[in-house]
């Protein structure tokens, strides 16, 4: 018998169909992408522009308003010290005279004509001072000027004091009399310091109101009057004797 021998594998031919390159396919569309929008464009962008520009216009109106208040309120405030302060001049003018005529009175006894005119002369004094201290009560201004028109009123009433004291010293004997001067003395220089008090109370209100000082005049600056003594018989006989040496001359 005939021995089989192995069979031989037989491959299949590829077919050249196989072999060829599939096709590529062509590039998938991409959906093109959009321009990014400026923020001040969109619709949020305008309306925070639009919030922040009220806001601005707002807080102008608000400053400007403000300051106009203030300068309005600072006239206001400089007007009532200008009218304050007239007033007061006004006072001090009508006591200048008896200021004066007190810092001219006798501060010692040695001169009997000039004690004996004391009590005559504090009668117009007091009338004075009394008047202006009245006035002074009735003194309309700012709240931080009530100190000053309560001192200002104060010192009206010491120089009333001390006009009161001076008229006592004619009928008073002894040392009373020189014990009298003195005290009258003291209680018109305290009354000075008082009006002094007062008007640099004014002048820093009229400061902090960017405004120049009163310019008042205070009592203690005043030149005194001093009264003229009464002639005596004597005093003639030395006057006469004096222009007849002058003519022999």
């Amino acid at each position: 018998m005939a021995i089989k021998g192995k069979r031989k594998s037989q491959k299949k031919a590829r077919s050249t169909a196989a072999a060829r390159p599939r096709p590529v396919g062509g590039a998938r569309p991409v959906a093109p992408r959009g321009k990014r929008v400026p923020f001040y464009r969109t619709f949020q962008g305008q309306l925070t522009t639009i919030v922040i520009a009220l806001v601005l216009v707002g807080v102008a109106m608000w400053f400007f308003s403000d300051r106009s208040s203030d300068s309005k309120r600072l006239a206001e405030r400089q007007d009532a010290l200008a009218a304050y302060t007239s007033e007061v001049r006004g006072h001090l003018q009508d006591t200048n005279q008896a200021i004066r005529e007190m810092a001219g009175a006798p501060f010692n006894t040695n001169d009997e004509s000039q004690l004996e005119g004391l009590e005559e002369l504090s009668k117009s004094w007091v009338d004075s001072f009394q008047a202006a201290g009245a006035l002074a009560a009735a003194l309309t201004g700012p709240d931080s000027l009530q100190p000053a028109t309560r001192v200002l009123v104060q010192s009206f009433q010491a120089y009333t004091s001390a006009a009161r004291t001076y008229a006592l010293v004619p009928k008073a004997e002894g040392s009373l009399r020189q014990d009298l001067l003195d005290r009258a003395g003291e209680t018109r220089a305290a009354a000075n310091e008082l009006v002094a008090a007062a008007l640099q109370i004014l002048d820093q209100e009229r400061s902090e109101a960017d405004m120049d000082g009163s310019g008042i005049a205070a009592p203690s600056t005043l030149p005194p009057v001093v009264p003229t003594p009464v002639a005596t018989e004597e005093d003639a006989a030395k006057g006469n004797k004096k222009k007849g040496e002058k003519g022999d001359g």
